[in-house]
This record gives C-alpha cells, structure tokens and sequence, in this order.
C-alpha cells in the first residue's frame, strides 16, 4: 500500500470520526430521551414483547443482507456490476424472509408464550425488504469515507422516528405499538435519504461472478455476524424463554442503558476504523500501531467510565427512568464490568474482517455465542443477576480470543500490552481512592445535589490523575493524533 493511499485515506478517516460520533451521539441522545419517556408510559413487558421481536428481526437481517455490504467495503476495486449484484441479493432475500416470518409468526409466539407477538412480528416483516434496499448504499457511503452524510441520514431518521413518532403514540395511548411505528418509520425515512445521497444504491442486476466473489467474503462475514447475534441476542431470547416478557423488559433496559456507550463508540470504530484498516490491510506496520493505540485510548476511557456507572448506578437509574425499575440498578453494576471489553474487542473486530480472516473471525465468534447462551442458562438459575453475570464472562473471553486473533496476524508483544493493562488498572485505583476520599468529606442533604456534586468530584478526579501522569500516557492518547491531526 502506497504511503499517500494511506495518508488519503487517514484525512478522510479524521474528519468522518467526529461526523459519526457527532451523528451517534445525536442518535443516542433522541433514543435516551424517548426511552426517559416511555419508560413512564410503558411497562416492562411491553418493552419485552418488542424487545423479543426486534431481536429476530436482527437475526433474519444476517440472512437477507448476506455480508453483501461489508464486502463492498473491504474490495480494493468495485464495479456497477458490483453493486447491482449486491443489490438484488440483498433485496430479493429480504423479500423471501418478510414472507417467511409472516407466516410463521405464531409459531414464535406460542414458543415464547406471548400472544402479542404474533401482531408485532407480521408488522415488523414488512421491514426487512425495506432495511435490505439500504444496506448498498450505506455501505457505498462508508466505502467513500462520506461520514458526513451517512451521519447525517441516521440522525434525521431516528430523530423523526423516536423523538418523533414514537413519543407522541405512547403519550396518546397506542401502547407498545408506539415502538413498533418507531422501527417502521426509522427504516423507511433511511432508506429515502439513502437513495437520494447515493444515485448508485438504486441499481439492480445480476452477474454470478460477481455474486460468487463478494459471497466469498460475505458468507464468512455472515456466519460471523450470525455467531455474534446469538451472542448478543441470545441472552434475551433465554430470558424471554425461562424468566418472561416482564424480566425481558428489565433486562432490556439494563443492557440498553450499558450499550449506548458501547454504540456510540463502537459503531463510530466499525464505520470508520475498517474501511481505513482495509485500506492498510498490506501495512502490518500501521495496523499494529493503529490498533493498539486504539486498545489503550479506549481503555483508559472505558475503564473510567464503567467505575462512574458502577458507583452511580441507583442514582442514574432513579433519574432516568423513575419508580417500578429499581431491579435495573442492580444489573448494570454487574454489566458496567463487563463494558471496556465490549468496546475492545470491536478494533480486533475491524482489523480481522480488514485483512480478510473472516472464517477465523467467524469459528471465534461461535465460541462466544456457545459461551453466552450457555452461560447465561446456567446463570438464569439465579435469576437476572445471574444471567447478567455470565454475560459478563463471556464478553471477556470473547475480547481475550479475539486480541488472540489479532496476535497471530501482526505478532505484536503480549506482554506489552498486558503490562498496559495494569497501568491504567493503577491509574483507575489511584484515582478512586482520591475520589473516595474528597467525597466524605462532602454532606449534602439533597439526593439530586449530591449526586450532581459526587459526579464533579469523580470526574475531576480523573482528571488529575490524567494531568499528574501525562507523560506516562502518550501510547494510549496516540490514536488521537490519527483523528484529530490536521
């Protein structure tokens, strides 16, 4: 790869990182305030209905995208051909699915002992030709680092959808039907501006040597994708099945709250840090210093950010969703462990799909839905707890796999970046114990206030443990000079 081919791409990957954390973070910020809302609106089990739902929607969308979009992303050149192929794929899958589900949505609900959900999933069918369509043209927008755009789409659509649609259908009676319209209008407004921004993602066609080669890479991305939703979606589907749509909806909630941070990092690391190590996929050199700069950046941050939820955990839940969701407190102390690992293992994630090891990614990623699903069984014996606990074991084992993966391929020194670990794992203790320390010394009658004060104590506190030990961080503040460099 030729030094100015990397340099290009870098400049395009600097201004699309901010764009994207700009858009995700706006993204997440309309869910949270609507999730605020309904929460005093809906109940646990509403939520656990569509919940369930949308967790097999998530599943059948691995069949009927087929990986068709991240192997646009990751070959060197593509063709109108290409994309024509990609998208009748694509579509006609998403069709073939839609019909499916249709008709054996009563099944579903008799496994899960829901009745609801036989309504719910015949609507959201009807969404996966529409979700298809779009999958090209997001990933022609990534392909060409259009950052800004792609940002831009999300935000608009999930802000008409959730701080939209779905609050207003809630406050005037329509139940859990106000979630659905939400997925329903969010796709439909996505796919409109994704069509207009990208002229190309229209085009149908066919050619088989062209399907032949992006199935190539598609299947294996696919069996890795599939293997990763069992993972994530696995643990709610045995909730739903053992403990009911009540502790689906408590669960959900909980998860949701621990994965927003996870989103808006981790989907920022997925549009814009693959497509950039693809471009360097034959630069061993500068994959390996990306990537571990990226690893210490993010846990440093993350390390922070999961002691803050831990310690806060009653206060943020009474804030944000008020009485009757108490129970959720408890679990996302559990998960907040478990959060810098979910963040991690995305950047060995990106690094194996851009130098094609898709089917080792994949043999992986099965290891780790083998390891959710049965631990969370074995969990669920002890209720929520104990289900969110085998959670936690099986994304730190997928995180040490994975960083395994990624060894094998750069050969960088393990014991380097164990003893990073540690650093920051000291840094965090030191700056704890400074926190512990200034906040007894505080006594502040309003729940509110001090909440707010103990929250300023915390970050200040990292703060001067980031100030007082600078020069000792520059590996993981590295990754910054990559997105922040002009």
């Amino acid at each position: 790869m030729k030094t100015k081919a990397i340099s290009t791409a870098n400049e395009k990957s600097r201004s699309g990182f901010f764009w994207l954390l700009l858009g995700t973070a706006g993204q997440n910020a309309v869910q949270l305030i609507s999730i605020l809302i309904l929460a005093r609106i809906l109940t646990p089990a509403e939520f656990g209905v569509v919940g369930i739902g949308a967790a097999i929607i998530a599943f059948l969308r691995i069949f009927s995208e087929v990986g068709v979009g991240p192997a646009l992303v990751q070959k060197e050149e593509i063709s109108s051909v290409d994309i024509k192929t990609a998208n009748s794929m694509s579509l006609l899958l998403g069709v073939i699915l839609a019909i499916s589900l249709y008709f054996s949505a009563e099944s579903f609900s008799l496994f899960f002992s829901m009745p609801e959900l036989t309504e719910v999933l015949r609507t959201l069918a009807l969404m996966l030709p529409v979700i298809s369509y779009s999958v090209v043209g997001q990933s022609l927008l990534q392909r060409r680092f259009e950052f800004k755009k792609l940002s831009s789409v999300t935000f608009s659509s999930y802000l008409v959808a959730y701080g939209g649609v779905s609050v207003y259908m809630a406050l005037h009676g329509y139940g859990m039907w106000s979630l659905v319209a939400a997925f329903w209008i969010q796709s439909i407004i996505f796919l409109i501006l994704i069509l207009i921004l990208c002229r190309d993602a229209a085009k149908v066609g066919f050619s088989y040597p062209s399907a032949k080669g992006m199935l190539d890479f598609g299947v294996g991305y696919s069996m890795a994708r599939l293997c990763n939703y069992a993972a994530g979606q696995g643990d709610n589907l045995v909730v739903g099945k053992l403990l009911g749509a009540e502790s689906v909806g408590l669960y959900g909630r909980a998860y949701q709250i621990m994965s927003m941070p996870a989103i808006l990092f981790g989907s920022v690391v997925d549009k814009v840090f693959f497509p950039l190590m693809a471009k360097m996929q034959n630069n061993n050199e500068a994959l390996e210093r990306l990537y571990l700069s990226s690893i210490y950046f993010s846990l440093l941050i993350f390390v922070y950010l999961s002691g803050y939820i831990y310690i806060f955990s009653d206060q943020l839940i009474g804030a944000l969703f008020g009485d009757g969701w108490g129970e959720v407190a408890k679990l996302i102390e559990v998960m907040s462990i478990g959060l810098y690992f979910r963040i991690g293992y995305k950047f060995s994630d990106c690094l194996t799909m851009a130098v094609g090891k898709v089917y080792a990614r994949a043999g992986i990623q099965f290891l780790y839905a083998l390891s959710v699903v049965v631990l969370v069984v074995l969990g669920s014996g002890w209720g929520l707890i104990g289900a969110s606990i085998g959670v936690v074991v099986a994304i730190v084992l997928n995180y040490l796999m994975m960083m395994m993966l990624v060894w094998r391929i750069l050969n960088f020194n393990v014991g380097v970046v164990f003893l990073r670990h540690l650093k920051v794992l000291g840094l965090f203790s030191i700056s704890l114990l400074i926190f512990l320390f200034l906040n007894r010394l505080i006594d502040i009658k309003s729940p509110l206030l001090g909440f707010v004060v103990s929250s300023l104590i915390y970050a200040a506190s990292f703060g001067v443990v980031l100030v007082v030990f600078a020069r000792y961080l520059k590996d993981e503040f590295g990754v910054l000079k990559l997105v922040a460099k002009r």
